[in-house]
């Protein structure tokens, strides 16, 4: 029989895992409809109403607030990881890739592990998402500000998409956002994006009762209220067209006077519902988030392999150009004014990623005594705050032997 090295099999592995996850779930879109009838309605013989009416009715702008569960974030990442073994946030936070790991604070006061791997996806891991989605609300805080000041007239725009609850996630992302580009090409609401800055961001929830749940936030500034109000009118009739949805799930809200708008901005609501849609907490209950469904893997785990795969590539947020907002791609490194710590690879191995201590460490790590109590048993430099893997690499090496072993033992 072939045999193979660890890091081989791990690698076969990882594409079995791989493909088996691609056939889990559908994602070719469904049969089309008869001509004459809107995509996603009711038809004789289809067991599944449609659920745009009553489902996809969308929060209004205020602030959600965040549950008491998601507060853990290092928890919701090790469970994301646990079920998505072959993505890359399992390795976020926990793979090194340099022989020293560092842990640094900022003029912020804020502290962090360096020279560690991290995914910086939007959509899958619960600490980049977090961090990222802190970084857009204080961008859009600005924006808003900005626009304020100038006297422009504020528009928050919801717009749902008609589903059914056997309808994949992948089908339904790929239609809204197909809708999205034709409503931006169309002739007559150009003036509408030419006239007006936009800011867009797509939310995707889940219920049993429903299915998925995608939609659209958006909020258009302009200083031209009288040209700009009577064309969204032809965007909503221009959306329900192209989406077959009702109208009663599309909202326009304006800012008709300053109390209202005082409460945009002391609120700063619109940032919020703009960058926490993955992570906001529905107040009705009969819809959950993807950071909810991290709380209890067991009850989710098809759901958030088929979110995970669904959003793979699909950008979160869009935005009129020339406005200064972080996007999915892109990542902004905090300055590091402050080394508190340096630890080998070997240590930060055995002491955080098996024990799950990314919290305890990060919160006490600025006492030294602490640091020398902790790492009790290995090489530690006072003048230098390093620790090196003197012990650490034998258990180390011991319990890869042992990996090696038992791999081939299992392969012949």
């Amino acid at each position: 029989m072939e045999s193979y090295s660890p890091i081989e099999s791990l690698n076969l592995i990882k594409v079995d895992t791989k493909l088996q996850r691609k056939f889990d779930f559908a994602t070719k879109k469904p049969k089309k409809s008869s001509p004459g009838i809107p995509p996603g309605s009711v038809q004789k013989g289809n067991k599944n109403p449609s659920l745009d009416i009553n489902a996809n009715n969308a929060a209004t702008p205020v602030i959600t607030g965040v549950s008491k569960d998601i507060l853990d974030l290092y928890k919701l990442r090790d469970n994301a990881g646990k079920v998505l073994p072959y993505m890359g946030v399992c390795k976020c936070g926990k793979v090194p890739y340099r022989k020293y790991i560092t842990v640094s604070r900022n003029e912020k006061g804020i502290k962090r592990y360096g020279n560690v791997v991290h995914c910086e996806s939007v959509w899958v891991c619960p600490t980049c998402a977090y961090k990222k989605t802190r970084l857009r609300q204080d961008q859009i805080r600005e924006i808003i500000k900005l626009h304020n000041n100038s006297g422009c007239s504020f528009y928050f725009v919801t717009l749902t998409i008609r589903h059914t609850y056997n309808d994949p996630l992948t089908v339904l992302i790929n239609n809204i956002q197909s809708a999205w580009r034709q409503i931006t090409k169309e002739r007559l609401l150009k003036p509408l994006f030419k006239s007006a800055n936009f800011i867009q961001s797509l939310e995707i929830r889940h219920s049993f009762v429903t299915g998925w749940s995608p939609h659209y936030h958006a909020v258009f500034m302009s200083p031209d209220k009288e040209k700009i109000t009577p064309l969204f009118d032809s965007l909503i009739d221009s959306w329900t067209k192209k989406t077959g949805s009702e109208k009663k799930g599309q909202k326009v809200l304006e800012a008709t006077d300053e109390e209202s708008l005082s409460e945009y901005i002391a609120k700063i609501s619109l940032a919020s519902e703009l960058t926490d849609g993955q992570i906001k907490t529905s107040r009705k209950g009969n819809s959950v988030s993807y950071f909810d469904m991290l709380n209890d893997t067991a009850k989710y785990r098809k759901q958030i392999e088929e979110y995970a795969a669904a959003t793979k590539g699909v950008r979160s947020l869009r935005k009129s150009k020339g406005l200064n907002i972080i996007s999915d791609q892109e990542d902004q490194e905090d300055q590091e004014i402050d080394n508190l710590l340096n630890m080998h690879k070997a240590v930060y191995y055995c002491t955080i990623v098996k024990n799950c201590h990314y919290k305890k460490v990060l919160e006490n790590v600025d006492s030294w005594d602490w640091v020398r109590q902790y790492f009790n048993g290995f090489q530690i430099n006072d003048e230098m705050k390093m620790i090196n893997p003197k012990k650490a690499e034998k258990r180390q090496k011991n319990s890869l032997f042992n990996h090696n072993c038992t791999t081939e033992i299992l392969m012949n």
